[in-house]
């Protein structure tokens, strides 16, 4: 069947219509939201695999990482296995579990938060204001204290007031609870009653080292209970029991040698009602201990500079649960002679101003699983002005040169007249002296070229060229420094060297340095990425002139064993899928 000419044209509008839509798809689930000037409530002050955040009005969800800044009207969410704590402006503190989503929303001296499954510890003590809790039709108001939800699929909300004083309404009735009180959502109405088991210690989401010691779990029972039942599992529904303690005491000592999350909690028989009762669950994270190590500069280094006080670049591992690092710099060991401390939040610092000499370096880390400080190794490096002496003699050596070469031209000049005087007398001699006359001649013809080399030679030192990289690839996982080289002139003052990033035809300014030596090391990797760059360097001479510009290109990229990596080789650790949520 063939198509009219009408027809053609529709299906070419639609083809269009698929296109143009695909790809505004795309650009929708692929860019990254930035956050702009909206209003900051809070802060991400612990965060253990995938958290995520969703924008106000936005149906992209984008990773949440330390440190990070939570805006107003925000929705958060956490997948499996994974924790975070919030930290409100006011000083409310919300420990998020696993699968749980909340939305904050803050107007004035009122927090509201919207919870829609998991489970929340909130921790109020001086925050000034008010707090409410909207669960469905159900509204929590909480004053201070300490207070838990928790709510799942196949399980309705409960509330454990611990600490402080709670008031609940669902529009039908209202009510309020005091510490050490609970309450459970069901389909006949809320029943409240006071806790009779309750967990002391370890606190919700403690995080502990592995160790070879064990690790004490303590509650209190009211005296309806003589006996309860001690449970550990690896679910917060304790679908599956890991451990599980018959005990009439108020505490048990558990060794837990493997890495991951606990959920623990305690049961037991209420003898007054005759009833099975189970306390709130807490969850404890065993870590493996991480090392601090030093990367640079590498112990034992030494860092030249000729005019320019250096700029001492320093990194370290970085460590998943540091709460920042100290840098400390000094000129002996013990951190006593000339110590500089530095309070830094990344695992790197850069450093002004160091003068020459030598100095010892550490970090110390403050733990966010101990709370204590912990030192690193020390490292060593010596900073090393190049003196004006070993300059002088490198222009003494440059002009020795030229004096000496200028001298060879005018000998070898002289040489070759002689020569010629030789050949027109050998013109007159007879044919038994023609052999003579060839050697003279080949010996001519090499005098020549080697006044001609010697000529070339000359001219070539007064004139600039790039040596390397010129047009060429620099791979930044084999190098350890950007090395730049051009040729070295007699007569110079100084060279002047600029680097430019040409990546999408910007060819912006990014380094630019006065020095007298004809190369130069760039070791601050931080300036520069991956694609296209060139660089230029022009010489000032003693003569006050200026020598003409000289450009060359390059290319900077990554080579590493990951762009050859194999598909059997990469084992997924966890998901690291960012999904989309239809907007209702």
């Amino acid at each position: 069947m063939r198509l009219s000419n009408q027809e053609w044209k529709l299906l070419g509008i639609l083809i269009a219509t698929i296109f143009i839509f695909s790809g505004l798809l795309y650009y929708d689930l692929n860019k990254k939201e930035k956050f702009g000037n909206r209003d900051i409530i809070g802060t991400i002050t612990f965060k253990k695999n995938i958290v995520q955040r969703k924008f106000d009005r936005q149906v992209t969800w984008a990773r949440l990482e330390k440190n990070s800044p939570l805006a107003n009207r925000d929705t958060v969410l956490s997948s499996d296995f994974s924790d975070a704590v919030i930290r409100l402006n006011d000083g409310t503190e919300i420990q998020i579990d696993e699968n749980t989503m909340l939305f904050l929303e803050v107007y004035g001296k009122e927090t509201n938060l919207d919870f829609e499954t998991g489970s929340i510890k909130i921790k109020r003590k001086d925050a000034s204001g008010e707090l409410k809790i909207k669960s469905k039709d159900t509204t929590i108001e909480v004053e201070s204290g300490d207070v838990k939800l928790e709510k799942s699929k196949d399980k309705n909300l409960d509330l454990y007031v611990n600490e402080g004083k709670a008031k609940i309404s669902d529009g039908k009735f209202s009510r309020s609870l005091n510490s050490e009180e609970r309450a459970e959502f069901g389909k006949d109405g809320v029943l409240v009653s006071k806790i009779g088991l309750k967990l002391v210690f370890p606190e919700n989401q403690k995080m502990e080292y592995q160790t070879n010691h064990p690790i004490l779990f303590q509650w209190s029972k009211s005296k309806d209970f003589s006996a309860t039942n001690f449970e550990i599992s690896k679910r917060r529904n304790f679908s599956s029991i890991w451990k599980k303690i018959h005990i009439k005491d108020n505490s048990a000592s558990i060794r837990i040698d493997e890495e991951g999350t606990y959920y623990w909690r305690v049961a037991g028989l209420n003898q007054k009602t005759n009833n099975v009762e189970t306390s709130e669950s807490r969850k404890i994270i065993i870590l493996q201990k991480e090392e601090l190590k030093l990367l640079l500069p590498r112990n034992g280094s030494v860092i030249n500079f000729q005019a320019i006080l250096p700029r001492i670049n320093f990194h370290w591992k970085k460590l998943q649960n540091a709460n920042g690092y100290k840098l400390q710099i000094a000129k002996n060991q013990n951190f006593t002679d000339s110590l500089r401390t530095f309070d830094v939040y990344s695992n790197s610092y850069g450093v002004e101003n160091t003068k020459e000499g030598k100095y010892f370096w550490r970090v110390i880390v403050k733990s966010g699983v101990s709370g204590a400080e912990e030192k690193s190794t020390v490292s060593t490096f010596s900073v090393i002005q190049k003196t004006n002496l070993d300059t002088e003699t490198h222009k003494s050596a440059k002009e020795s040169s030229a004096d000496e070469k200028e001298k060879k031209f005018t000998e070898l000049k002289e040489s070759t007249k002689n020569l010629n005087k030789v050949q027109e007398k050998e013109k007159s001699k007879t044919k038994n002296n023609s052999q003579t006359k060839e050697n003279l001649s080949r010996n001519r013809n090499h005098s020549n070229d080697k006044e001609e080399d010697l000529e070339n030679r000359s001219n070539n030192v007064q004139e600039l060229k790039a040596l390397y990289p010129v047009n060429s690839e620099v791979d930044l996982v084999k190098e350890k420094a950007l090395k730049f080289k051009w040729t070295d002139l007699i007569e110079v003052e100084s060279y002047s060297f600029k680097l430019f990033n040409a990546n999408k035809g910007q060819n912006k300014l990014i380094y630019h340095k006065e020095l007298n030596s004809n190369f130069i090391s760039i070791t601050d990797f931080s300036i520069v990425e991956e694609g296209e760059f060139y660089w230029t360097v022009t010489s000032k001479m003693k003569n006050k002139s200026k020598s003409k510009l000289v450009k060359s290109n390059f290319r900077i990229v990554a080579k590493s064993r990951l762009k050859n990596i194999k598909p059997s080789d990469i084992k997924l650790i966890s998901p690291t899928t960012i999904y989309k949520e239809d907007k209702k």
